[in-house]
């Protein structure tokens, strides 16, 4: 009996190439994928100075991280900025207060309503219709530099805002907004004068208002003063 002939199969010569394109291709992908997230991961933990000056908790509320803006030299308590430095072993404590369209409070103002329209305090929660600010002071090798903090809630409803400080707060400045942070957290810096602290920080004359008040025009303005 004769054999029958095997089937001649055919064979495309460019299917092994096109495989290895298909393959080299998906790698490119995956490479590219792998670059992607790798430069999110840096731009998240490099690019964004909130992750110094702002820590976002939980609860919605964005926190002004004094601890870390201080090098761990400072922080918030009833009494205000409290401030240890074991290296010089100099002591003090800042303190706050405000005015919300001439009236003064402590910590935050109450309207008639019985509602919390203004407050001065490090945990802000943008866009809550609650005008939030707050201010740190640094000190570092005898020079110190003073962070100021305010939310959208503040810029949507106060605008313009100036800044003045020191011993006879005879410096003046126009707040930033353009800096923002956090999401609804704006910052602005000053250099402070610290002869006005006095001799290990034990005297405090002047300090930082911050407000839309001006040279001109300081009656029932909205404001918070840190002393």
């Amino acid at each position: 009996m004769s054999q029958k002939p095997l089937p001649v199969r055919e064979v495309n010569p460019y299917q092994g190439h096109v495989v290895q394109h298909a393959n080299r291709k998906l790698m490119m992908i995956s490479m590219i994928v792998i670059i992607v997230i790798a430069l999110g991961a840096i731009a998240i933990y490099f690019g964004f100075p909130h992750s110094k000056y702002i820590k976002e908790n939980a609860d919605g509320t964005k926190e002004v991280d004094v601890v870390s803006i201080t090098d761990k030299k400072a922080f918030i308590d009833y009494q205000g900025q409290q401030y240890r430095d074991e290296k010089t072993g100099a002591v003090t404590v800042f303190d706050y207060d405000g005015f919300y369209k001439g009236s003064g409070f402590r910590e935050h103002y109450v309207d008639e309503n019985n509602k919390v329209v203004m407050r001065i305090s490090q945990d802000m929660k943008p866009n809550d219709g609650i005008i939030e600010g707050f201010v740190v002071e640094k000190i570092d090798e005898g020079k110190a530099m003073i962070y100021i903090f305010l939310d959208d809630d503040w810029k949507n409803e106060i605008g313009k805002t100036n800044i003045f400080w020191g011993a006879s707060y005879g410096r003046e400045k126009q707040f930033n907004f353009t800096n923002q942070v956090s999401d609804g957290i704006y910052m602005d810096t000053v250099p402070d004068d610290i002869s006005r602290l006095g001799k290990d920080l034990n005297t405090h004359i002047g300090g930082i208002i911050v407000g839309d008040l001006t040279r001109d025009d300081d009656v029932d303005k909205t404001l918070i003063r840190f002393i």
